[in-house]
């Protein structure tokens, strides 16, 4: 959140930004308006009201399954090596008045302790949602979010009372690939030769999946 505004006789511009967000500043000669001054270090969401959402059905491709509970779905023996989109349903209440202004939240991510890597680099940071999602609002396309910050409006779609939500959650391919069985270049090596040494392919393994935290929707009036 970028916000421009005066302070004890000083311009002051803040920002706030998630996580591993990064974004842009512009600045220009035309006059653009006023905005409130959002203090340094001040959430967007920090104060409008938090409405739960609630997630009462999952389905992998055809198939439904039972009772909706957030974490990762590769911890389901049955669904360690499930890589593809599945789709999560459910519902939320506005309160009565205004609904503009109405963000769906993933959630912020958990950080993690910053290890040394051999290869290769990551963000220290597991995101809430893993590892794409696209969210539909009483049947029309909100938006879609795969990286900082983890939320998606929904300004126009909400209405008063109950609103249907549906969330479609990708994973990786690694998930898929961490079920086979690992290829054989035996033939490869006798008829050309030992050109290339695979790498870690003996680390791969199925990666969190899903929707990680409680989401929930904000309406900044």
């Amino acid at each position: 959140m970028l916000s421009v505004g005066s302070r004890d006789g000083v311009r002051a511009l803040s920002l706030h930004l998630a996580p591993y967000e990064s974004g842009f500043v512009v600045f220009s000669n035309e006059n653009l308006g006023t905005v409130p001054l959002v203090h340094s270090g001040d959430s967007p969401h920090s104060a409008a009201p938090h409405i739960p959402v609630t997630l009462t059905r999952m389905a992998f491709g055809d198939e439904a399954t039972g009772p909706v509970r957030t974490g990762s779905w590769a911890t389901d023996k049955a669904r360690e090596f499930y890589s593809g989109v599945v789709r999560y349903e459910g519902t939320f209440t506005a309160p009565g008045g205004s609904t503009s202004g109405a963000v769906l939240t993933f959630g912020d991510g958990v950080p993690v302790a910053a290890t040394p890597l051999k290869n290769g680099m990551r963000a220290w940071l597991d995101p809430p949602v893993r590892e794409a999602a696209v969210v539909y609002v009483n049947g029309r396309r909100a938006g879609s979010v795969w990286c900082p910050p983890f939320d998606v409006s929904l300004d126009g779609l909400v209405r008063d009372g109950e609103n249907a939500l549906r969330i479609d959650v990708a994973n990786l391919a690694v998930n898929a690939m961490a079920g086979r069985a690992l290829p054989d270049y035996g033939i490869l090596n006798q008829r050309y030769g030992v050109r290339f040494e695979p790498q870690d392919m003996d680390q791969i393994r199925s990666e969190p999946s899903g929707i990680m935290q409680p989401v929930y929707v904000t309406i900044r009036r």
